[in-house]
């Protein structure tokens, strides 16, 4: 086994014990356990689709205090990850499952105090660590299977971004939830500025809702909404183009009402993510106050369990 290193300072995964899930005595089982090593790296190929919706729904599904523009814009973004840990991988064997991810959420850009930033709504992941540890910081992430197209870099032709390649994103649960494509047209130019769901985190926080229910003592042992300012990320081969993107009536889920009015686009890039960034901090807390409570549904059940 790999001599113990004390974990990196600061960010989302600070401490090898405190991320620990499960805790164990013996600090192996921990689903975060590759997370927290010192010399931890991630590189992602993500797509972000970005379209116009029925602003009312937008603003029912962002909770106050959190504002929206009326403009009733939402992203996809799906991120295939890539993770390694040298100084690990040099001395036990690690299952590619454990260095591979992918993940999917839904994005409806907000104003907090002033400040851009994007409310996660849904998502949906492929590891039992993105489903278990992103409720920490307000990611409700459902088990799932969710495929994006990738370039292979020895291919001939499919070896990297062009004119008219087209990457494809599935997500699945129980059936089909949504599908999308973005067909790429040209590189983004260096002035370009990039619209709130294809911003770095670091410019446009991500904000999610934290909600943890104590079955014990029958109320929330976390209810709030946490920022999360990401890690610094370095871009390369950002591509722009058209998109297309579909909701489908899946069992268990609720996100045919954010079908597309008219699309604003698709962004393809790669990425890396150095240390640093802003570490997630809690910006309002609800109490026992559910924060859509004035939402007719939640209204109705509200008021039957009372």
């Amino acid at each position: 086994m790999a001599a113990r290193q004390d974990p990196r300072g600061g960010g989302l995964y600070s401490s090898k014990v405190g991320m620990m899930l499960p805790p164990s005595p013996r600090a192996i089982a921990s689903l975060m356990d590759l997370n927290t090593e010192p010399d931890f790296g991630v590189a992602d190929e993500a797509l972000v689709i970005g379209w116009e919706t029925d602003p009312a729904v937008t603003r029912e599904y962002v909770p106050e205090p959190l504002e929206v523009d009326g403009s009733g814009a939402m992203y996809s973004m799906t991120v295939a990850r890539t993770a390694y840990a040298p100084r690990r991988a040099r001395s036990e064997f690690i299952s590619a499952e454990r260095l591979t991810q992918t993940e999917s959420f839904l994005k409806i850009p907000c104003t907090f105090d002033g400040r851009q930033c994007v409310f996660r709504s849904f998502s949906w992941g492929n590891r039992d660590r993105l489903v278990t540890a992103g409720r920490q910081v307000g990611l409700f992430h459902k088990f799932g299977k969710i495929q994006i197209t990738q370039f292979q870099p020895f291919h001939r032709t499919w070896n990297g971004p062009h004119d008219g390649a087209r990457i494809c994103v599935t997500v699945e649960n129980l059936g089909t939830v949504l599908r999308a494509y973005g067909e790429l047209r040209r590189p983004v130019r260096s002035d370009e500025q990039l619209p709130p769901g294809v911003a770095s985190s670091k410019d446009v926080p991500n904000i999610g809702h934290r909600y943890v229910w104590d079955s014990c003592t029958r109320t929330p042992a976390r209810n709030d909404l946490v920022m999360d300012g990401g890690g610094s990320r370095e871009t390369s081969d950002m591509w722009t183009g058209d998109a297309w993107i579909e909701f489908y009536d899946a069992e268990n889920e609720e996100v045919q009402q954010f079908r597309p009015r008219r699309m604003i686009g698709a962004w393809w890039y790669r990425a890396r993510y150095g240390k640093g960034g802003g570490a997630p901090r809690v910006i309002h807390d609800y109490g026992s106050t559910n924060p859509y409570a004035s939402r007719p549904r939640i209204r109705e059940l509200l008021e039957a369990g009372s």
